[in-house]
């Protein structure tokens, strides 16, 4: 990386930084995340790509393991996740997707930790669920947890997304759905089948908890 670019880099990960700590979190359902964990079980975090920034802070320092774009802006993301203390595995869903997904496998097990999944990033469709987050649970026979927020104070970018900022000092609610158990079958009917599942899931829920990002 450049020094324009660290440079860069730095100054803006430090007025997002400080920008978010001005949001308050409440959660609904938490205790399903929480006793997962406990139980050492394999936690693979299903969210939105327009709910990314709100749901990454907050799950800041905990060492997650998430999946992110090898793009331009993909290595700004990186940065601001590795500060969060987040392990990324780099990747797209056009070149290398499979392979940062297994790289995600890898540093999951290997470090013990649950992972956390834009379902449809890096560029969409909007709210279409793609197969790595289930593809990834089935590797690690870990169970998927839907992670939603929700706030009624925010900003929307004219992005593929129509990415999400909850202005300052918003009051964000998480909503966390009960596990999502997949069998370790990845053969393409099984996954097929299971991605579906996650879809029908994740939109119902959608609607229920977080109704002003439908």
């Amino acid at each position: 990386m450049k020094f324009k670019d660290r440079i860069l880099f730095f100054i803006i990960y430090w007025a997002v930084t400080l920008y978010a700590r001005t949001w308050r979190y409440e959660t609904v359902n938490r205790q399903a995340y929480d006793r997962l964990i406990k139980e050492g079980k394999k936690v693979v975090m299903a969210i939105w790509h327009d709910q990314l920034l709100p749901c990454a802070f907050f799950h800041r320092n905990e060492g997650m393991v998430t999946v992110a774009s090898d793009s331009k802006d993909g290595e700004l993301i990186t940065y601001a996740l590795n500060r969060w203390g987040f392990r990324t595995a780099r990747g797209s869903s056009t070149r290398g997707g499979a392979k940062a997904a297994l790289k995600a496998v890898k540093l999951s097990a290997a470090n013990n930790a649950p992972c956390a999944v834009t379902v449809d990033g890096p560029k969409g469709p909007r709210h279409k669920v793609k197969p790595g987050a289930v593809f990834i649970a089935k590797k690690l026979d870990g169970a998927i947890l839907i992670g939603l927020i929700s706030c009624r104070r925010y900003k929307r970018f004219a992005s593929w997304d129509r990415f999400v900022l909850p202005m300052p000092f918003s009051r964000i609610t998480i909503t966390y759905s009960e596990p999502v158990f997949v069998s370790g079958n990845t053969d393409e009917k099984e996954m097929e089948k299971d991605t579906e599942n996650l879809q029908k899931l994740m939109t119902e829920l959608t609607g229920e908890a977080s109704p002003f990002f439908v």
